[in-house]
């Protein structure tokens, strides 16, 4: 533990905050060898019985992993600690998710598959209950392997640990976790949450490798030694150890030397048992051993390898001191003897019924291709029953590999290659991963023959869906060419009223809104002859939703209720939390948005369908955003990220945090968001959806008004009136706030505003007409745009815009910022005790939402009317005689002076002068004077 003091104390520190009920994630990483694992350890051993301490680590597998491999073993040690009967009556209703966890669990009257309740949120609870009683520290090591399921659960725990006594210490070697990998997005979203800590490990220096070297050789070295050493191993307390270990002066030409070097000192048979167990992975338990190694005595051969400090005995296996060690070790097997291992592990796994995930791995690695596909099926069905979708996709693609490499597979796979190929790609959508799916969609597609007709209609859907989902073009021709491909039969009426809904949203997107109307009509029909509820859900959630941008709200309140009531808990539930919700944000309508979306939220994790459905958690964000809770939406923003549900998602979670870091005075900070992912949001901003462009041009264009470019800002704003589209659309209404302010300020500084901008600018509100919103924004506009010079200073204006902008139907931000320009307009005509109270009152409410940028120029700007406002109180005080005084006072006026000019004695001057002096509360006649010409004339006020 040389020079690792400090890190130790950042897990004491994390420890002691977890033990009082503050939730902690401490994340370590570093390069191979730094110590990662000795330093959890060191933790572990210091910790000792004021924890319940769960470990795991994860074990590399090759690309496919082992769907909740570590989670498998945290159970199992839970199960240790307090005894299975205890865990499965924490689960509660999550039983089932536990025994589908670990089918030797399971009894005869357990369900076959994970219930309603999902893993994520029984382990949660579970760990909560246990956590009441003693503090629980989990430490997942080797994270840079984990599997997609694992990262996914390790995410939704981490993201919604409260205030459980919970420490979670997770550790990854850094080069194992590079560009695109599914690690890097999981810390990227923990990295903005206050309960993580980060900690890297790095190389010792000179000193610590002296230190180091002196305490394993019990003698201090010579300088060059040290030199050499250091120079050699870059400071990796793991390469010093095993250098200085060797005992003699010998330097290895290779890092393979250096990490069989101890190996090497063994016997054969000692390193047989080596070998064998890499095969195994970094952690094998006792029996599974004692299986695969026959009679064998086993216990001598480990205690072997652990004198040699290449194995660390556990209380039921044995752990690799280093991956490094493994893998080195692994590699020395022949190809006929890797083979052999790997067969006898999936035999062994098999008899101890183990998940078909822990065998098909070895399996495909005994080059039993047969089994391997058997396995790979089953385990693929597994995932998918799981809701591990993204593993199951990995499955997917394996069975997919050894397809054409295994006789008869459709009765090892138990079906055809064209129903596994729909199913893979299913599991891609559902995991998110799009790309893939469309890959794989186009695969299913050639093996599908034109006599497949409803099957290849489905599959032409599914293609669309993701087209759509990726913003992707062609979606409109898919559907219509799916539409083509199918019969009149009552299965097919079904699919039909699908694909003419989704069709209808399609067009309704790109703003051909009579098309829309008549494709959701045909579809709702058709769903009510077959009896579809879920189509008639979407179709009268289609036509709704049309209604509203027609401004007939009271009729899409009644689709929409309707639509809700059809939904029931399925999908339609979840297409109902994104679209309602959509349009109640266009509405104003942010409470009822959050109201439609809490369900859907909560639905989508049940069924394991968060990244591709993150619709309903993105529009409950915009809908905390109008109502001002922006801390709230951050936290959801962040957890929205962390799904990544899809690029549409993420660009549009982008653009939000644009949008709060403008306002929250972070201008550079939102500028260096708009540069980092300007692909993402122009690919999404420019595909032609007006839910994904209009949005996009109002964030970008906000942004430069931000930074002062007002064309820029104009000209993003007018895709309100340059872009053809049919209706109305409550995406507009913040681009004509925005067109507005750049035109505005474009007048007060002297720049050319573009001739017959404000009238078209004006015309989209002829558009919009019929919306109840739309005289809330014409009241911003027409301040915005008040005054003489269109430049909006006229008070009355402003006065009209705070009143209309004064319900929760409107942006808090705006609600603000309105009172602001207010305050601006009243000190600009003087009335300085007015702009005060206007002020303040913007004041508080930028404070109430953290808009700092606002805060900080109406307190700017409060200042200098306060002024005047206490200057003009105190000349209130006066008599018309002192106004007259101090009038001459200002002017430089003697006390003589001013008893000539106003016919009075000199010393009746003087006590005049005397009486102001105490009402101004000014101790000179300079101050008063001063005084007296900043309550008199007009401020010219710049926004």
């Amino acid at each position: 533990m040389v020079g690792r003091e400090p890190d130790l104390k950042v897990l004491r520190d994390a420890f002691s905050d977890a033990d009082r009920g503050v939730s902690r994630c401490l994340v370590v990483s570093g390069e191979a060898g730094m110590g990662k694992t000795r330093l959890l350890s060191e933790f572990r051993a210091e910790i000792g019985a004021d924890a319940l301490v769960l470990s795991a680590n994860c074990t590399d597998l090759g690309p496919l992993g082992v769907p909740f491999g570590p989670v498998r073993s945290i159970v199992r040690q839970l199960i240790s600690a307090v005894g299975v009967d205890a865990v499965l009556a924490a689960a509660g209703p999550g039983r089932a998710a536990v025994t589908a966890l670990l089918p030797e669990l399971a009894t005869a009257e357990d369900p076959s598959n994970a219930g309603d309740e999902p893993l994520h949120e029984t382990l949660v609870s579970v760990l909560g209950q246990f956590s009441r009683d003693r503090t629980i520290i989990l430490m997942v090591d080797d994270v840079h392997w984990a599997d997609a399921a694992t990262l996914s659960l390790l995410s939704y725990l981490l993201h919604t640990a409260g205030d459980e006594r919970l420490l979670a210490v997770i550790a990854y070697r850094l080069e194992d976790a590079g560009r695109g990998h599914p690690l890097r997005q999981l810390l990227a979203e923990l990295d903005r949450s206050r309960a993580l800590t980060r900690r890297e490990l790095k190389g010792l220096d000179d000193f610590g490798v002296a230190d180091l070297v002196t305490r394993l050789n019990g003698t201090e070295p010579d300088p060059e030694t040290v030199r050499q050493i250091a120079r050699r191993t870059g400071g990796v307390p793991f390469f010093v150890e095993e250098l200085v270990g060797l005992g003699d002066n010998r330097i290895p030409d290779t890092l393979r030397d250096v990490l069989l070097a101890r190996y090497e000192r063994l016997n054969t048979r000692s390193q047989e048992f080596l070998r064998i167990l890499a095969v195994g992975g970094m952690y094998v338990d006792h029996d599974l051993v004692g299986a695969v190694m026959d009679d064998t005595d086993t216990d001598e051969l480990a205690r072997a390898a652990t004198e040699e400090t290449l194995l660390i005995g556990q209380t039921d296996g044995y752990l690799f001191r280093h991956a490094l060690v493994r893998e080195a070790i692994y590699n020395e097997l022949l190809a006929g003897e890797r083979r052999r291992a790997h067969e006898r592990f999936a035999l062994a796994l098999t008899a101890r019924g183990a998940a078909a995930s822990e065998t098909s791995f070895h399996w495909f690695a005994a080059r039993d291709l047969p089994r391997a596909l058997s396995a790979s099926m089953t385990a693929f069905d597994e995932a998918m029953v799981s809701r591990a979708f993204a593993s199951g996709l990995q499955l997917g693609e394996l069975a997919l590999e050894l397809w054409d490499q295994v006789p008869e597979p459709e009765t090892r796979g138990g079906r055809t290659r064209s129903a596994l190929l729909t199913q893979v790609t299913m599991a891609a959508r559902d995991a998110g991963d799009r790309r893939s799916g469309l890959a794989l969609v186009d695969q299913a597609l050639d093996a599908t023959s034109l006599a497949e007709l409803p099957s290849r209609a489905r599959l032409l859907q599914l293609k669309a869906e993701l087209l759509a989902e990726e913003g992707l073009p062609g979606a409109e021709e898919v559907y219509i060419e799916a539409l083509a491909a199918i019969d009149d039969s009552a299965d097919d009426r079904a699919l039909t009223a699908r694909l003419q809904s989704s069709l209808a949203t399609r067009y309704a997107l790109t703003g051909h809104i009579d098309l829309a109307r008549e494709l959701f009509e045909e579809a709702l029909a058709t769903a009510r002859q077959v009896g579809s509820s879920d189509m008639i859900s979407k179709s009268l959630l289609g036509l709704g939703w049309l209604e509203a941008l027609d401004g007939n709200l009271v009729s899409t309140r009644a689709l929409f209720a309707e639509s809700l009531e059809q939904a029931g808990d399925g999908i339609a539930l979840l297409l109902y939390g994104t679209n309602a919700s959509d349009v109640f944000v266009q509405l104003g309508e942010y409470v009822a948005a959050l109201d439609a979306t809490e369900r859907p939220i909560l639905r989508a994790r049940e069924l394991g369908l968060e990244r591709r459905w993150g619709g309903p958690l993105s529009n409950s964000i915009d809908a905390l955003i109008g109502l001002g809770r922006w801390d709230e939406a951050t936290e959801r923003g962040r957890a929205l990220l962390a799904i990544a549900p899809d690029g549409c998602s993420i660009s549009t979670q982008h653009r939000r945090r644009i949008v709060i870091a403008s306002w929250r005075d972070d201008i550079p900070g939102a500028t260096a968001i708009a540069h980092d992912h300007a692909e993402l949001i122009e690919t999404f901003g420019k595909r032609g959806d007006l839910q994904d462009v209009l949005p996009t041009a109002a964030t970008m264009g906000e942004l430069a008004l931000f930074q002062g470019r007002l064309d820029d800002a104009l000209r993003e704003a007018s895709v309100a009136w340059v872009l053809p589209h049919d209706g109305a659309t409550g995406y507009d209404l913040p681009l004509l706030g925005i067109a507005a302010r750049a035109i505005g300020e474009m007048r007060r500084t002297g720049t050319a505003v573009p001739d017959g901008t404000a009238e078209q600018l004006y015309s989209v509100f002829e558009r919009m007409a019929p919306w109840a919103i739309v005289p809330r924004w014409r009241a911003l506009v027409d301040a915005e745009l008040s005054g003489p010079d269109g430049a909006g200073t006229d008070v009355v204006a402003w006065q009209s815009a705070t009143t209309a902008l004064g319900d929760e139907s409107m942006p808090a931000h705006l609600r603000a910022y309105s009172w602001w320009r207010l305050g601006q307009a009243q000190l600009g005509a003087n009335d300085r005790r007015a702009s005060a109270e206007s002020l303040r009152i913007a004041v508080e409410l930028a404070e109430r939402i953290g808009a700092t940028w606002l805060t900080r120029r109406a307190r700017e700007l409060l200042m200098t009317a306060a002024i005047g406002e206490r200057v003009q109180d105190a000349r209130d005080q006066l008599t018309s005689r002192e106004r007259q005084v101090l009038d001459l006072v200002a002017e430089g006026m003697s006390n003589r002076e001013i008893g000539q000019r106003l016919f009075i004695s000199t010393k009746t001057a003087s006590v005049h002068v005397s009486a102001i002096l105490r009402k101004l509360g000014a101790t000179t006649r300079t101050q008063a004077a001063v005084m007296a010409e900043r309550a008199l004339p007009a401020i010219a006020v710049t926004p």
